[in-house]
């Protein structure tokens, strides 16, 4: 996410000699912070510029790169039904009052065929992350070791809330609890602190370090970015967050399945608008801004977006 104040200070950094190679997709979700640096640049002639075609993430044979085409050129795709673990991509209609319980089912049912993420559009909310991890813990973490107060179980995903360059943990890392042990503070006292595995490294945390932590069943698309899972959920909600740009970075998350979920009109008519901050062709334009749906009226109004 290369915003305009990150690049202003990345440049003065550099010597005016150095070479700078920018690498990236310029149709997945633009920076959280002012500007569209990246996204400019890929449309600028001035620029020189090389496309690499070659999918790696995905088998050949799979169905995203073709659905992910059709969502970066504005068009609708079709999808599969839902038949269980099977390779692909398909659309699961679900009422918005339904949308967290049919999520979890369907987690449940892809649970023992290999890793599910969750890949929500906003924090809050219905079928937001918050709603999604507290509705799996309570189905998983009910006969398992656990923190008392803090909703950490043994086995649970994690993710690291913080840049923490001592223990090499970021912003986004995701991690799982093996064991929950109890430690003997240097007051003497004991309290629970949860072991976590990051990519092989265990790492303890004690009550003092545990708010660094959440439940990462579900995370947003936001945090996703950079990241890949075998399969995702995609639970699709009416929201002023969603256009086709978080559609298409949550599809291409996944190596060989996706679910979508939700009102069929919600991911119809984002799927084919316009990106929310830039338009069609990445250039930033304040009227497309205004024209994107937003919801099933023009008149919705979303909740403010948490990244």
């Amino acid at each position: 996410m290369l915003d305009l104040i990150l690049v202003y200070r990345l440049m003065r950094a550099l010597a005016e000699r150095v070479r700078l190679l920018l690498v990236g997709d310029p149709f997945q979700l633009p920076p959280i912070g002012p500007g569209l640096v990246f996204h400019v640049l890929a449309e600028s002639n001035a620029v020189p510029q090389q496309e690499l075609s070659q999918v790696h993430r995905q088998a050949a044979g799979s169905s995203i790169p073709t659905l992910a085409q059709e969502i970066r050129k504005g068009r609708v795709p079709v999808f599969d039904h839902f038949a269980g673990p099977a390779p692909g991509v398909a659309f699961i209609e679900a009422a918005s009052r339904h949308l967290t319980r049919t999520v979890v089912d369907v987690r449940q049912a892809l649970a023992d065929h290999g890793e599910v993420q969750i890949l929500a559009v906003t924090k809050r909310g219905e079928a937001g992350v918050e709603t999604l991890n507290a509705a799996i813990h309570k189905l998983v973490a009910a006969d398992r070791p656990g923190v008392p107060g803090w909703g950490f179980a043994e086995t649970e995903p994690v993710i690291h809330l913080l840049n923490d360059y001592d223990r090499d943990l970021f912003n986004g890392s995701l991690g799982r609890i093996r064991l929950i042990v109890s430690a003997r503070s240097e007051a003497g006292t004991l309290s629970d602190a949860v072991e976590c595995d990051f990519d092989g490294v265990v790492h303890r945390f004690g009550e003092d370090s545990m708010d660094r932590l959440e439940l990462a069943h579900a995370i947003t698309v936001h945090k996703a970015q950079g990241s890949q899972f075998q399969r995702v959920i995609i639970p699709v909600v009416w929201s002023r967050l969603l256009d086709r740009t978080l559609i298409y970075t949550a599809l291409t998350r996944c190596r060989s399945g996706g679910i979508r979920r939700g009102p069929r009109g919600a991911g119809q008519s984002h799927c084919g608008s316009a990106p929310l901050r830039t338009a069609a062709g990445g250039i930033p334009d304040p009227g497309e801004w205004r024209s994107t749906p937003i919801g099933p009226t023009s008149s919705s109004k979303g909740r403010p977006g948490e990244q």
